[in-house]
């Protein structure tokens, strides 16, 4: 996984690379054609818990581990090997996400969806250098049975695909078209809801972030996952990209231990007194 970077590097990088794309899909018609006859029942809410996660997978073999705490609508968000010890906090129930940097007591305040589309949302702010020609994309689900058990949790495992084509240009040049496939598994334990950690989904679209830049894109995407996976959240995640070179890349985002907890002290979800609000998101992910 990459190293605490400003958004303005995470930019430079996919712009370089020129990497994936996407364009408005059609709806997936088989996506529910595997499907149990009957759908569980959801299971009881957790209100006070913790889990650990892992996420490995990247360019230069680092694998991250942390800890997610949550009590009702509030959460916090260590990373183990953060060097500056900065951590996440959420607000109304995982939609506000703050950014502290205990190392300059300062702190970010963002909307948590957006966090997790950033680079696409900084990919668009380059469109006078940048053409982006989206040609085709097709989005599709599959059930692909029992997964075994993830967290303690047996699970369903299903499938999201995303097939597409693009030309990226810069300065006036064309490049070729490429075409790319982005396949992501998910773990689900039916009808178990956790909060949404924006760090996953940061991570999850990092292999399409060009996808971001299509807001028909986005909305058909998301509705495609929600039907997939009903409202539940994923304990594990693996995320393949190949493109027609034959390159195949792979992360993987996986919560290794759910555990219910006593109420938690109110104070861990409390920015510490005395830092100052800073605009912009300066801090992606953690190396």
């Amino acid at each position: 996984m990459s190293r605490l970077i400003p958004a303005s590097a995470v930019l430079l990088s996919l712009v370089a690379a020129a990497t994936t794309i996407g364009t408005p899909p059609a709806r997936a018609q088989q996506a529910r054609a595997q499907q149990a006859k009957s759908t569980p029942a959801p299971q009881q809410a957790m209100r006070d818990y913790e889990y650990s996660f892992r996420i490995s997978g990247s360019d230069d073999g680092h694998t991250t581990s942390g800890t997610m705490r949550v009590s009702g609508d509030r959460g916090r968000i260590y990373v183990d090997d953060s060097k500056d010890g900065g951590y996440m906090l959420l607000s109304d129930g995982g939609r506000t996400l703050t950014l502290v940097h205990p190392d300059r007591r300062a702190y970010e305040v963002t909307d948590a969806a957006a966090f997790e589309r950033i680079v696409g949302t900084a990919l668009k702010t380059v469109g006078p250098i940048v053409k982006i020609e989206l040609q085709s994309a097709h989005v599709a689900s599959d059930h692909l049975g029992a997964g075994g058990t993830v967290a303690g949790r047996p699970t369903q495992r299903v499938r999201l695909t995303q097939d597409f084509t693009v030309r990226v240009g810069a300065l006036g040049f064309g490049g070729d078209a490429e075409r790319h496939v982005v396949t992501t598994d998910y773990w689900v334990s039916p009808g178990l809801t956790l909060m949404r950690n924006p760090l996953f989904g940061l991570i999850e679209g990092g292999e399409a972030a060009l996808v971001q830049t299509d807001n028909a894109y986005l909305k058909v995407l998301a509705r495609e996952r929600d039907t997939l996976l009903e409202g539940a959240t994923p304990l594990r995640r693996v995320v393949t990209s190949r493109d027609e070179k034959g390159t195949t890349k792979t992360q993987t985002i996986e919560i290794t231990a759910l555990r219910a907890t006593t109420p938690a002290d109110a104070r861990i979800f409390e920015l510490p007194a005395g830092y100052k609000r800073t605009e912009g998101v300066s801090w992606l992910t953690s190396r």
